[in-house]
């Protein structure tokens, strides 16, 4: 007799007001499989994973985890269902220990909220070990590496009994030893029962850890097939929905004359040390490195939010210095962030500004709206979530397109503009 899948998904389809995030998409998951879900940015994977873990709600289809029908979904309900999710970046609470970060997913409370501490001490060390995990309990989890966050919040998912574990870009931020670690930690999940998605866009780790494959494209399923028949090629094309010639084409850009120059930069606040960059107009420059490395805090002192300590700044020639955010929109440069608290908060209110759609005071065709305040300030609020929330992929296109076009930009910093979730 076969038995039950984990996960079953069953025509799902979801929408955030006029747009079709999902529709119509079946997947499943059986104990013991790694299963992963691939696919182009905005295809649909980061919604996917929220109806799982209860984050969402489907506006159509079906949900059984462990042949458990779940008609009323929520996060807690598939915490308890044996659902967890581990993202690219870890959700720990940085200034508490790593035993205090793993009691908060699976510790009960006591009888009058006393705790324990020798047995939270000693389970914490046990489910560690299991992940092979080396970080002392003790230690407080902003400390530790992005590979040790990583381990820690699965050894929290162990602790909490789950079943179902999902894996967001887990391999992004890691070296090739730590991949190998966290694959080898894969293999003995899958050995206990334990099912798993997948979420990469390193093809080419497929095939060495899943065992089937799950194909979106614009929110439809397209195929699922077992992994051992599927290629790198044919994957692309599956999520692309065309052939391609050539991955990475070559292009021969016209370049001009410098439009920033960064000179020995530095930054106290956020740990930016002695850094020099020339970036020409038409040019695009890569920063790369490991999460941590100082690529995001490099674009934030550039836009002003953590000012520079030391160093020159140098917008078509002429020094300027940015000592807060605004102060950024004079010499034009702009700055598309989505994981930075603060950076956000300035856009809500450059968007002010800018957007006639988040104007306080003007409807979506720029004309002056008679509204009462409060039904302008309740479409604000649903327009700045739809925004921020990354519900469409395109809304950081058409930001980046209005950053650069509308606000006369000649310097666009983008810091993970296409991010890992779609």
């Amino acid at each position: 007799m076969i038995a039950p899948p984990l996960l079953q998904l069953t025509s799902i389809s979801k929408s955030f007001d006029a747009v079709a995030a999902l529709r119509d998409v079946s997947f499943d998951l059986q104990a013991g499989e790694v299963h992963a879900l691939v696919g182009e940015n905005g295809a649909g994977k980061s919604t996917l994973v929220k109806i799982i873990s209860g984050a969402e709600i489907p506006d159509a289809g079906a949900i059984e985890i462990a042949g458990q029908s779940v008609t009323s979904s929520s996060p807690q309900l598939s915490r308890e269902l044996g659902v967890a999710v581990i993202y690219q970046q870890p959700a720990l609470f940085p200034d508490l220990s790593v035993a205090e970060n793993i009691a908060l997913r699976s510790e009960r409370s006591r009888a009058l909220g006393f705790v324990g501490w020798p047995n939270r001490r000693r389970v914490a060390r046990r489910l560690l070990d299991d992940a092979g995990c080396d970080a002392h309990v003790d230690a407080l989890a902003g400390s530790l590496s992005m590979p040790q966050q990583q381990l820690v919040e699965i050894a929290a998912a162990l602790g909490a009994n789950a079943r179902i574990l999902i894996l967001d870009e887990p391999t992004a931020s890691l070296s090739n030893r730590e991949v190998e670690n966290l694959f080898g930690l894969i293999d003995r999940l899958r050995s206990r029962g334990v099912g798993m998605i997948y979420i990469s866009h390193r093809l080419e780790e497929l095939q060495r850890v899943a065992d089937r494959v799950t194909v979106l494209r614009d929110g439809r399923h397209v195929e699922t097939g077992a992994m051992t028949d599927m290629t790198r090629e044919r994957l692309i094309r599956l999520m692309v929905g065309r052939e391609i010639n050539a991955v990475y084409p070559v292009r021969t850009p016209t370049i001009g004359k410098v439009a920033i120059e960064i000179r020995n930069l530095s930054c106290a606040a956020s740990g930016v040390r002695d850094v020099s960059v020339a970036v020409h107009a038409g040019e695009i420059v890569g920063l790369a490195g490991l999460v941590g490395s100082g690529r995001s805090e490099l674009a934030r002192t550039l836009f002003g939010l953590t000012p520079a300590t030391s160093g020159q700044i140098l917008l078509s020639g002429l020094a300027v210095q940015i000592k807060r955010a605004i102060r950024c929109d004079r010499p034009w440069c702009r700055v598309c962030s989505r994981r930075s608290p603060p950076a956000r908060r300035h856009f809500r209110d450059e968007r002010r500004r800018e957007f006639h759609a988040c104007d306080t005071s003007r409807n979506f065709h720029g004309r002056i709206d008679q509204s009462p305040p409060r039904a302008r300030r309740e479409c604000r609020l649903q327009q700045a979530a739809r925004y921020q929330g990354g519900l469409v992929r395109q809304s950081r296109v058409h930001a980046i397109r209005r950053k650069s076009a509308k606000g006369r930009a000649r310097t666009l910093a983008c810091d993970k503009a296409h991010g890992p979730d779609s």
